[in-house]
């Protein structure tokens, strides 16, 4: 059996191709994806699916729908759209995240007693991308790149809404 998951390190929101292939005709195929938080080790999301195999003994999931598991529908990103939270607080994830840190995902593939294993490495923030920390009248990151044509996004958030107003002045 052969798993083949690329790009295996990309964006988080970038698509994954998965295709097992060298399996027997109509094998019966348990996929399981894992995502992992390295700051937050005690959060667990999973997701599964089973498929069957084609005739010729391969699997792509971006053809296939899953016979069972954790979604029921043709998307080669069905794995990761399906995770769900089985372990943990989701408050323990947003408490350390950084976007200098990955995300890992392990992808495990079994057909009778063979299994295949691969782990992805997920970049919250594109290479390119630089940051600069502001500590002056307020605290926060902006994040550029020398490509003066890319498109700009403000993010404001706080505790209260008096955090806002203290930034966006009322009309009244």
């Amino acid at each position: 059996m052969k798993l083949e998951v690329w790009p295996q390190k990309a964006l988080c929101d970038e698509r994954t191709n998965f295709i097992v292939s060298d399996l027997p005709s109509s094998g019966k195929v348990k996929i399981n994806a894992t995502l992992i938080f390295p700051w937050a080790k005690n959060v667990h999301y999973e997701s599964e699916a089973y498929f069957t195999a084609d005739s010729y003994g391969n699997l792509d999931l971006s053809k296939q729908k899953p016979d069972s598991g954790s979604y029921d529908f043709i998307d080669s990103m069905g794995l990761i759209v399906s995770l769900k939270r089985v372990k943990g607080n989701f408050k323990d994830v947003m408490r350390n995240i950084s976007t200098d840190q990955i995300l890992l995902i392990e992808i495990t593939a079994e057909c009778g007693q063979e299994h295949s294993f691969v782990k992805l490495e997920r970049l919250l923030m594109s290479p390119e991308i630089k940051k600069l920390k502001i500590n002056d009248e307020f605290v926060g990151e902006l994040f550029f790149t020398d490509n003066t044509i890319n498109k700009t996004i403000v993010v404001l958030g706080g505790s209260s809404n008096e955090d806002l107003r203290t930034i966006i002045p009322s009309a009244t």
